[in-house]
């Protein structure tokens, strides 16, 4: 059949069209590359090869890579926690599969590395070294990332801060920001026992029993500066931190906080609001989109799911409960593909739509479903004070403690006995864990807030759902008959059935009133005087439902999560005399002690 003009015409044009998609079409669309890289190689592995750091010190690293010619992007791993654990060997075998070259290195002093072991000092030059030599090995790319866990995570951030041309991306879990600021000390108070639990699990080269020792037991232990030889240690890095109660440039060194302005990278980071390590992985966020290189500010990821420290149990899909709280199959999340498009993009130049998507992707609880914004905190979060009400008789959740935001009329104080022999005891579970079973979970409330030293303060019913999140902070007027003592603070979700279950991180957030200006220069206070002391709680995501409570804890411990302050005014970690101290919370027009709920507007 002939050709009319008008098909002709047609056919002419489809060409001329094809010959422009030729002609500027990105590569890997023509090639119909796949959006995952695909496990395609035979895996090579090289390990204990002994890299050297400036000093000449070599670091012991497993390397995977592809079986076959080439350069291949790097993804580091540097952790304290043995190299050749299954976990690292499925890591490197699952990248190596898929075109990475995976290098896994045991920090200075652990397991096969040479050099001293102390904890955090060295991971910036050692981390800038090792970035550098892995971008200039004949298998590589010349494009690094970075990957791993908490500590792990850390090392990320502290070789960031060094300026490699080689480190493209970092993809950080549950990290530290600054290990005074929110690892080991918060707000002036120490995570007693997740500071010592890890300093005693990480004596030496290789990490310790920790069935040896009586965790119920060596917790009262005093003066906290003996407590690792009451352990049967001696520990040197925890009897420094022992000597810098405040901080000081030991501490700064140990901190990334101010190191965002040299860290021109991509970072994807990730925690949960149950993670002891939520705070650091939000401030490092924030600081990066705030205080970070023009390019790094454009290209950080957030992405907060509702789980603890370990993440979503890749070993269980199924997995969608914490404690006594089930999330609901919307919980599920393939963080393992997340992560692999991350680095495809970064390292191998695989548009995949990863950097198109949300920057923000939080998953809010109560309202079990995952949500993608804009930014965190979000732009339209309304700052609502909710105050505190009372007769003088908020002691327990049978006492009269009202929250509420009406501003409070002229009412009495309320006030508590804050024994250090009889602090308020941290909420526990069995499987918290080896390190003193301290659990991270939702859990019920009501068998600390039945006790006379808890003030509670809680919201008549809810008649419509009230959405919380980002950084919660209380504001307390308070007195106390201590030169020095802490206040602590809990937010909690009162369920219709009476249960009350915190909504982040199972600790309260607590606060030594002699930082209450200066966390370099303490301060102690008059005995009886009133002042006004603000900090923030933990941050969280909570969908408040209708029928539901809001509900404000405060007290002064919750041990031994955080350590008691002894009330004596003298050095807590050296100090073992301690008083008993009445301590006085004011709610009245002048002194209007409350929360402040980053209320986000329901649509």
């Amino acid at each position: 059949m002939k050709s009319t003009p008008r098909r002709a015409w047609v056919v002419a044009t489809a060409w001329l069209l094809f010959a422009l998609f030729w002609i500027f079409c990105p590569h890997q669309l023509l090639a119909a590359e796949p959006v995952l890289s695909q496990p395609i190689y035979k895996v090579k592995m090289e390990m204990n090869v002994l890299v050297p750091m400036r000093d000449a010190v070599r670091l012991s690293t497993d390397i995977y890579r592809p079986d076959a010619e080439g350069k291949f992007p790097v993804i580091l791993i540097r952790t304290p926690y043995n190299n050749n654990t299954a976990y690292y060997v499925a890591t490197g075998k699952f990248y190596a599969a898929r075109g990475y070259v995976v290098a896994i290195q045991d920090c200075r002093g652990r397991y096969d590395s040479a050099g001293d072991w102390y904890p955090f000092i060295y991971e910036d030059k050692d981390g800038f070294d090792a970035v550098e030599w892995a971008g200039r090995q004949a298998w590589s790319s010349g494009k690094v990332g970075m990957l791993g866990v908490s500590y792990v995570g850390f090392t990320q951030w502290l070789a960031a801060a060094e300026g490699s041309k080689y480190l493209k991306c970092l993809f950080s879990y549950g990290s530290p920001s600054s290990i005074y600021g929110d690892t080991w000390v918060n707000k002036g108070v120490v995570y007693l026992m997740d500071a010592f639990t890890w300093a005693y699990l990480m004596d030496g080269r290789t990490n310790q029993n920790m069935a040896a020792v009586n965790w119920d037991e060596i917790v009262w232990h005093l003066p906290l500066s003996t407590m690792d030889e009451a352990a049967g240690r001696r520990l040197p890095f925890w009897k420094d931190w022992m000597k810098h109660p405040n901080y000081d440039d030991y501490w700064r060194q140990q901190s990334v906080t101010e190191r965002y302005a040299r860290m021109n990278v991509a970072a994807a980071t990730v925690t949960g609001w149950y993670d002891d390590g939520q705070n650091g992985s939000l401030v490092n966020y924030l600081g990066m989109v705030k205080e970070g290189p023009a390019f790094a500010r454009r290209n950080q990821k957030l992405l907060v799911g509702w789980w603890v420290h370990s993440g979503p149990y890749p070993q269980s899909p199924s997995y969608t409960k914490l404690g006594d709280v089930e999330f609901g199959p919307d919980a599920l999340l393939d963080l393992e593909t997340y992560e692999l498009r991350w680095f495809d993009y970064w390292l191998k130049g695989i548009e995949n739509g990863i950097m198109a998507e949300a920057p923000v992707m939080l998953y809010i609880l109560g309202e079990n479903r995952w949500r993608e914004e804009k930014e965190f905190p979000l732009a339209r979060t309304q700052a609502t004070k909710y105050y505190f009400h009372s007769g003088g008789r908020a002691n327990t959740l049978f006492g009269d403690g009202k929250l509420s935001p009406a501003a409070p009329a002229d009412n009495p104080p309320d006030s508590y006995v804050y024994d250090p022999a009889d602090p308020v005891r941290s909420v526990r579970r069995a499987e918290g864990g080896a390190r003193g079973g301290i659990s991270a979970f939702p859990e019920d409330q009501r068998v600390n807030e039945q006790r006379p030293n808890v003030l509670v303060y809680t919201s008549e019913v809810l008649t419509e759902a009230v959405e919380v999140t980002g950084f919660p902070e209380v504001e307390l007027y308070i007195s106390s008959t201590a030169v020095d003592t802490d206040f602590c603070a809990k937010l909690v979700d009162v369920h219709p059935n009476g249960a009350a279950y915190n909504v982040s991180y199972a600790g309260a957030s607590c606060f030594s009133t002699r930082y209450r200006r200066s966390f370099e220069q303490p301060e102690l206070m008059k005995p009886g005087e009133i002042y006004k002391i603000r900090f923030q709680l933990n941050p969280t995501a909570n969908l408040f439902k209708k029928g539901h409570r809001l509900r404000v804890e405060v007290t002064s411990s919750d041990f031994p999560i955080f350590n008691r302050n002894l009330n004596t005014g003298r050095d807590f970690y050296h100090a073992t005399e301690m008083v008993k101290a009445t301590q006085s919370v004011y709610h009245a027009p002048v002194h209007p002690s409350g929360i402040i709920l980053p209320v986000i507007p329901r649509k």
